[in-house]
């Protein structure tokens, strides 16, 4: 185990899949209006759905390969106001809970072990509404940008495994690692959501992208269960923020509407097997 004998290594710690930022993103992306503004009209809406996180890392080389699967639910409550067909304001608040496994081979490890991840996410977000076009049935595309702050955390571990010691110091000790990971921090939210009436419905698309200021708290920690030796250090996080692309369809006679998202950190990560989906429910009230 790297940092137990050499606390002073670099350490990469467990990768990608910080699953709580990822459904604090789809939080956010329920501030996307779906009812043309107009002058006076505030709209309330609500909104539950259940999203899965996946990142499988095939083996290459010496690295034996990983998988994280996390699933939980994310909810929004918004309240957007129209200052006329052009300019609104949307208030935003949320949350995001997830579990799961993260299987993979640790540190000096040649097997594969399994250890649980727990996740959660809460947020609000204030943003403004820009809409080039006016008519209330037909094309519009509002463009969003906004200041949010977060508190997100979240956990990987302990995995509990066999070291495997090239100096036979530690061979046969019970092992495990660890990560955990804070962000308590503002950050801003943009997007954008082309849509327009299709008789009953209304047909929407958007792209959406959030994004912290500063970096995020992480932690890695090794732990020599026989001897009760703990050696921990920071790793420097990736990117900490996620985007996506989605769909809503409103039945307007009933103001309800479906909406699926997918979702990823970076296009990095999407290219290494991560994989993120979301599907909701919505419901509002405009007066």
């Amino acid at each position: 185990m790297g940092l137990l004998d050499n606390p002073s290594d670099p350490v990469e710690g467990l990768g990608s899949g910080w699953t709580a930022i990822h459904a604090l993103g789809l939080i956010m992306a329920r501030a996307i209006p779906t009812k043309p503004l107009t002058a006076g009209l505030d709209t309330m809406k609500v909104a539950l759905g259940y999203f899965q996180y996946e990142n499988k890392k095939s083996p290459e080389g010496g690295f034996p390969g990983s998988q994280q699967e996390d699933t939980g639910w994310a909810g929004s409550l918004s309240y957007t106001h129209g200052f006329g067909p052009h300019f609104g304001l949307c208030l935003i608040s949320g949350f995001g809970d997830a579990t799961g496994e993260l299987t993979m081979a640790p540190s000096g490890s040649t097997a594969m072990y399994t250890g649980e991840s727990t996740h959660e996410a809460r947020g609000i977000a204030a943003s403004l509404i820009v809409d080039p076009f006016k008519d209330p049935e037909g094309f519009r595309l509002p463009l969003l940008l906004g200041l949010s702050y977060s508190k997100v955390s979240g956990q990987r571990g302990p995995i509990i495994h066999t070291i495997e010691d090239p100096d036979m110091v530690r061979t046969g000790h019970l092992g495990s690692v660890m990560e955990t990971y804070t962000w308590d921090k503002p950050g801003y939210f943009v997007g954008f959501a082309p849509q327009m009436n299709l008789g009953p419905f209304r047909g929407v698309l958007f792209a959406f992208r959030l994004q912290a200021f500063g970096e995020a708290d992480v932690y890695y920690e090794e732990r020599d269960l026989t001897t009760g030796e703990l050696a921990s250090k920071k790793v420097k996080p990736e990117l900490f923020g996620a985007g996506g692309i989605g769909m809503e369809l409103v039945y307007r006679p009933w103001n309800l509407s479906f909406s699926h998202i997918f979702a990823t950190q970076s296009w990095s990560d999407l290219a290494e097997g991560e994989e993120i989906s979301f599907t909701a429910i919505s419901w509002f009230k405009a007066w």
